[in-house]
């Protein structure tokens, strides 16, 4: 994809809080607490698809019909 360029981002993002996390300047709220919550930046499943990597993550089961 050499050559191709990135659309950047209509919104401003800053670094917030000790941990440095980078919010968007929509969630200004969000900028208030970045130290007391988590930020989930990766997941992995042993499944290669999505779909069912998405029930894995929400429910702990491969398998639908099991509550989140």
């Amino acid at each position: 994809l050499e050559g191709c360029r990135i659309l950047p981002s209509v919104f401003e993002f800053k670094q917030h809080g000790q941990c440095g996390a980078w919010v968007s300047e929509i969630y200004p709220r969000l900028t208030q607490v970045v130290d007391e919550i988590s930020f989930v930046k990766s997941v992995h499943t042993d499944s290669a698809i999505h779909s069912v990597g998405e029930t894995i993550w929400h429910t702990g089961h491969s398998r639908p019909g099991f509550p989140s």
